[in-house]
């Protein structure tokens, strides 16, 4: 199996727990801040890191990415960060 699976397969396992673990209407709920937090931050960092100051970035996304990015780490930190969410105390 190629290495650049380890981003579909970590991303997959990471959504299976979202929605399996949390409700559905949680998961609208904190959809709106996991998204923000996760996903568009992520890709903020991956354009100011890795394209503008060239420090890093992601490497074996093989066929799953474009333009220097790859598509499911910004998945995989909306289900992580609604996964943290859910599970913060009140």
């Amino acid at each position: 199996m190629p290495v650049f699976f380890i981003y579909p397969i970590y991303t997959l396992a990471l959504v299976f727990l979202v929605f399996f673990i949390v409700p559905r209407k949680e998961i609208r709920i904190l959809a709106s801040y996991s998204i923000f937090l996760g996903g568009i931050i992520d890709i903020c960092l991956i354009i100011i890191v890795t394209h503008l100051l060239g420090i890093g970035g992601y490497i074996n996304y093989g066929p799953f990415g474009s333009f220097g990015m790859p598509f499911f780490p910004p998945i995989s930190w909306v289900a992580y960060f609604t996964l943290f969410f859910y599970f913060l105390p009140r």
